[in-house]
């Protein structure tokens, strides 16, 4: 069992993530929430994710993240365990945005974590009057929002 900072790094180099975004950490809470969703427990326990602003997010693991110090992020040289190889290399074609969909990876990877978010965990996709749905209907298309379901379907996360 690997230990709950350790995993997020190594959970974020499992996804792709270079060094310098591990480092920068602006792009952490969508891929961690999807390795959880997909199934990996992380480590010695899992965040909760709670809905804030555009998204999924967990206060804990920003918390934590904030907290590592350099040393903890040494374990960027690790070679993650296979059961997150695992479950990584099933999220991994959600992590990168389709050309058409003409948005950048991390507002992408928002968009698919979000849309996921909505229809499994709070019920209210179906819903267009809650406020949750009007925002990602008034930053996406519906070509965008149909494409982050599809990925999603795909990798059997919906």
């Amino acid at each position: 069992m690997i230990a709950t900072q350790s995993w997020v790094v190594q959970g974020l180099v499992a996804c792709g993530f270079t060094d310098s975004e591990i480092r920068c950490g602006t792009e952490i809470h969508p891929p961690i929430y999807l390795l959880q969703r997909a199934g990996y427990k992380g480590g010695s326990r899992a965040y909760h994710f709670e809905w804030e602003r555009f998204g999924p997010w967990s206060e804990d693991l920003g918390r934590e993240y904030n907290e590592m110090s350099t040393p903890d992020l040494a374990s960027i040289k690790e070679c993650p365990p296979e059961e997150l190889l695992v479950v990584a290399e099933r999220i991994n074609p959600l992590l990168n945005p389709p050309a058409r969909s003409l948005l950048d990876r991390h507002t992408w990877l928002m968009l698919v974590a979000s849309v996921e978010f909505l229809v499994t965990q709070s019920k209210q996709f179906s819903d267009n009057h809650s406020d949750r749905v009007s925002l990602i209907a008034n930053r996406f298309s519906a070509e965008q929002v149909q494409m982050a379901k599809l990925a999603l379907e795909n990798a059997r996360l919906l």
